[in-house]
């Protein structure tokens, strides 16, 4: 079963693309829009969000799924050296959370996972989320032995991994209440903030 759902994952995050590999222009088939009323990308079946436990390095606060339970949740996976897609993905997550109705943005979590904890310390985190009016971001740290099996549940190639800043899976994953992924908006495709806000709105209201 793990193995299935980590390839499952994987496919999904060769189609979001690389940043910086110009992976997101590629006509990958799970970049063709969604058939259902998600504007992002649908990915198939009901995949719930991944087991994880990690410190938002801002607050000090763990998060894990058990509680992001009723709640919208955004998930994004950044590098604060990043200068390519990083800021694009934050800086959009953040103007998605403005645009929102107060009642549906008290309901909704975004976090940015990092793909380098080398260099997302504290400092270089509250910078980055700063520069990017993206303070209501979570900003989820661990250490490289805590990372690496987020990513792998996650399914993303990590700027760690890779050894280039730029170089990383670059999407935004939309989850419902119930933790159930519900659509991927992809960074140069069809990542906005007003398409952003509204599968937000869609994943919490049904």
């Amino acid at each position: 079963m793990r193995r299935a759902w980590f390839a499952l994952l994987m496919a999904v995050a060769v189609g979001t693309g690389l940043s910086g590999c110009g992976g997101s222009g590629d006509q990958d088939s799970a970049l063709i829009p969604a058939a259902g009323a998600y504007r992002g990308s649908e990915p198939p079946g009901r995949i719930q969000m991944p087991e994880f436990e990690l410190r938002d390095v801002v607050s000090g606060e763990q998060v894990g799924p058990a509680d992001l339970r009723g709640d919208a949740v955004i998930v994004t996976f950044v590098d604060t050296d990043c200068s390519d897609q990083c800021p694009l993905l934050a800086s959009a997550m953040a103007e998605a959370l403005r645009r929102l109705p107060s009642d549906v943005r008290e309901q909704t979590t975004a976090l940015a996972i990092s793909v380098n904890p080398l260099v997302d310390t504290r400092r270089s985190v509250v910078r980055f989320l700063r520069q990017r009016h993206a303070d209501a971001l979570k900003y989820l740290v661990g250490s490289v032995a805590q990372m690496k099996p987020v990513w792998k549940r996650f399914g993303v190639v990590s700027a760690y991994e890779t050894g280039d800043a730029d170089t990383h899976s670059a999407d935004v994953r939309v989850f419902d209440p119930e933790g159930i992924w519900g659509s991927t908006q992809h960074s140069g495709v069809d990542l906005s903030p007003e398409n952003l806000a509204h599968d937000i709105i869609l994943a919490l209201r049904g």
